[in-house]
């Protein structure tokens, strides 16, 4: 990464009571023997908007821009539910859960966001937005078969709800040992424009 430069992205974390859940999910899915790279529970989120790098100056600027985004934003609680897979469980190549009740006002949000960044010359997204908790990322091809039968078998399987009071702005710092998430601002939902 280039100097001055910060890899981030706008999401909504996952509430930290409920990633055991998540965790006794992921090991569900991990006796189907195929090499998965499970998402740590701290690093757990939906994903709003990927930024990629934007230079550090941009930084409360995109801040701004999310800000007034979400200004009309009420919060609302998401129902977070069922397993699934990109590109589909026979190919997995992403594991994710879904979501339920709250997942049109979590896409509304995201929407809002890529406008309102539109306008500052941050390019739009070129997929449409799915609302999807990703809990792994498949990086092998033994065992495929089994995995995506588990997968299909949690598809009903409960997480848990959380309230959607915020969307952060996080820097993702790349190692080794996996990314490393830091919150640069929250933008609560709802605030009045300062």
């Amino acid at each position: 990464m280039a100097a001055g430069q910060v890899r981030a992205f706008l999401a909504v974390p996952l509430a930290p009571e409920l990633s055991p859940a998540v965790t006794e999910l992921q090991k569900r899915l991990d006796s189907s023997g195929a090499k998965v790279k499970w998402v740590a529970p701290e690093n757990l989120h939906f994903t709003l908007k990927f930024l990629g790098e934007i230079p550090e100056e941009r930084v409360s600027e995109v801040a701004t821009a999310t800000h007034k985004a979400v200004v009309g934003s009420g919060q609302f609680d998401l129902d977070i539910a069922g397993a699934g897979a990109f590109p589909h469980t026979r190919r997995p190549r992403t594991v994710w859960v879904g979501t339920r009740e709250g997942a049109q006002a979590l896409a509304a949000l995201a929407g809002a966001i890529e406008d309102s960044l539109a306008e500052i010359g941050i390019p739009r997204e070129s997929k449409s937005f799915r609302p999807h908790l990703t809990i792994g990322r498949v990086k092998g091809r033994d065992f495929l078969q089994t995995l995506g039968e588990l997968i299909e078998l949690e598809a009903e399987t409960e997480i848990g709800r959380q309230r959607v009071a915020a969307a952060c702005l996080m820097k993702s710092d790349l190692h080794r040992s996996g990314p490393v998430y830091t919150t640069l601002a929250e933008i609560s939902l709802g605030e009045s424009e300062a």
